[in-house]
């Protein structure tokens, strides 16, 4: 059994009580959970060993050390390498976690700064690739400053392919508004 599974059945009648009670589609959460474990199936060796050191203090989140920053990496440095290259620069200024925003591929030129959404699984060319994520991923992960990125499914762009668990948003369809939200 990995960790992944430990922590699952630990957890797993938690999760399938607020799940039902919230959405009641028991498919939907077997999707889920298999959703989650192809996720942990593909996490690299570094971010196991974060997810461990963060099993064993449960309430890292909480301590005094984290002091996170959002940013435009477009703005801030212009692109994800350009990110990558300031990571002393954040690490100086005792920034421990990066929220990048918007990161996922948009319509050119006729966008609204990032949130019509194109494309759920492809970074934004302007801003480099899903490589250039992953290394900044795993660079910023060893200064201890991990990047996220949340989805604002509420602004899909039209013609963007279908995010698999949200559909096209005002379009129903697939989860629809009304599935649950999923953070990257």
């Amino acid at each position: 059994m990995n960790a992944f599974e430990r922590r699952l059945a630990q957890r797993q009648d938690e999760l399938d009580w607020l799940y039902m009670e919230l959405y009641h589609d028991r498919d939907r959460l077997d999707g889920l959970k298999a959703m989650m474990a192809r996720a942990y199936g593909g996490r690299g060796e570094g971010l196991r060993r974060l997810d461990k050191k963060r099993e064993a203090g449960p309430e890292w989140f909480r301590a005094c050390k984290m002091l996170g920053v959002t940013m435009y990496p477009g703005l801030f440095a212009g692109s994800l390498k350009g990110v990558e290259e300031k990571l002393g620069y954040l690490k100086e200024q005792g920034i421990t976690y990066v929220h990048l925003m918007p990161l996922l591929k948009m319509p050119h030129p006729d966008n609204d700064g990032g949130y019509a959404v194109e494309d759920f699984n492809q970074v934004d060319p302007t801003l480099g690739s899903n490589g250039d994520l992953a290394r900044l991923g795993e660079r910023a992960g060893r200064r201890h400053a991990p990047p996220g990125d949340e989805p604002v499914p509420g602004f899909c762009h039209q013609p963007h392919r279908r995010h698999p668990r949200l559909g096209h948003a005002g379009q129903g369809g697939g989860a629809g508004v009304s599935g649950p939200l999923y953070l990257l």
